[in-house]
């Protein structure tokens, strides 16, 4: 089931997790499984009490290391091998867009970014077994820039589930429906937003590069391939 929601929802992952060892490959998935059910949750169109209650219950589960839930049975049956803390730092990013999005400034997109896909990377260090430590920092911004590059291209998505995720230092204080239906003004202002956070995410992919010489030998092609496949270059609206 795991490998069918990568290959559905996140296929830059999936090709990669082809040159992975298979334990690897496995842990990758469940990762993958973990991130996409609680962000399914927190994305539904028409969030209900009844959503809100399921992400509460898998985070207490996964807090609780609570075998009876599917996910964290799945991650226990390989070792558990990431950190709880950093997995609770992307749930607390991921239920945020239970509420009210809209990003203020840099330093929130930036906060906001790291808790929800930098701790992503830190996960997959963990799975890869990465020694070195000086790679950290390296896959946090692997993890941000491919995050950007997913606000960039969903701009009107976001903006059509009330959501503005472009912070207003850039943007100044547009709501969501006028990202939708942009006048000449508006418009302006998006795709100066949306090429700053392009230009950020850019730079972010070139720190992750610089630290695939720290990975080990065999990791460093699927890590490159899921960077690769995440940043190609998005129309500006």
């Amino acid at each position: 089931m795991n490998a069918s929601l990568m290959s559905r929802y996140g296929k830059s992952f999936f090709f990669a997790s082809f040159f992975l060892r298979k334990k690897e490959a496995i842990l990758v998935s469940n990762i993958y499984a973990l991130c996409r059910t609680l962000d399914d949750l927190a994305d539904n169109e028409d969030v209900t009490q009844n959503s809100k209650l399921e992400f509460e219950n898998i985070s207490v589960a996964i807090h609780d290391k609570n075998a009876e839930q599917p996910i964290v049975r799945n991650l226990l049956s390989v070792g558990w091998p990431i950190s709880t803390e950093t997995i609770e730092y992307l749930i607390l990013g991921i239920k945020a867009d239970f509420d009210l999005v809209r990003i203020q400034d840099e330093k929130s997109l930036h906060r906001y970014c790291y808790m929800v896909a930098g701790t992503v990377g830190l996960m997959m260090c963990e799975v890869l077994d990465v020694k070195d430590h000086r790679a950290y920092p390296h896959a946090i911004d692997l993890g941000i820039a491919m995050q950007m590059t997913n606000i960039a291209r969903d701009v009107i998505e976001d903006a059509k589930n009330n959501r503005r995720y472009l912070p207003a230092s850039w943007v100044g204080s547009i709501e969501p429906d006028s990202i939708v239906n942009p006048g000449t003004e508006n418009l302006e202002k998006i795709r100066h937003g949306v090429r700053r956070i392009l230009m950020e995410a850019e730079k972010r992919y070139a720190s992750g590069e610089e630290g695939l010489a720290l990975l080990p030998l065999r990791s460093r092609f699927a890590i490159f391939l899921a960077a690769i496949c995440s940043s190609f270059l998005i129309p500006v609206p």
